[in-house]
């Protein structure tokens, strides 16, 4: 059979009897009967708490105005951001088609240089040049060789003898 010790050993006053049992036996207990709304006792709120809770409920003409700049700061800002996005993509398709126009351009330059090339005989040309007009290659004393170090270009102060 269970023992039944009515001391409750967590609390420091041992005036306090709580019901607790030793063994395999529980006690059923009866849930505690319901209080009705009117005996409910209500704490009694001090008169500056319920101002102040009044107070912090409620917001005034200053947090409104501090709000709506707010509101408007992060508006201004997602607005300038949406417009740089735009202004960024805008470019960037820019930039794909002139990419697009200067692939096509080099495309029909370069066929066009090989038309020009295929148009022109150089061989018939030389020979022209050699038997119609008198031409004849340089020697090796006629030719001179110079080395530019500094620029691309070079100034010419006197005739080349």
């Amino acid at each position: 059979m269970a023992r039944v010790d009515k001391r409750d050993y967590t609390s420091k006053d041992k005036n306090t009897y709580n019901l607790y049992v030793d063994g395999n036996l529980a006690y059923v207990s009866e849930p505690a009967p319901e209080i009705p709304a009117e005996q409910k006792t209500e704490k009694y709120i001090d008169s500056k708490t319920r101002r102040n809770r009044a107070r912090a409920k409620s917001i005034n003409f200053r947090q409104v105005i501090f709000f709506a700049l707010g509101l408007l700061i992060v508006g201004g800002a997602c607005s300038a951001m949406i417009y740089s996005q735009a202004a960024l993509n805008h470019a960037k398709a820019e930039v794909v088609s002139l990419s697009d126009e200067l692939i096509t351009l080099k495309d029909a330059n370069d066929a066009a240089k090989l038309r020009i090339d295929q148009s022109v005989d150089v061989e018939a040309i030389r020979k022209k040049a050699i038997k119609e007009f008198g031409m004849v290659y340089p020697k090796k004393k006629q030719v001179v060789s110079y080395n530019v170090k500094d620029s691309d270009y070079m100034e010419q102060y006197r005739e080349v003898e």
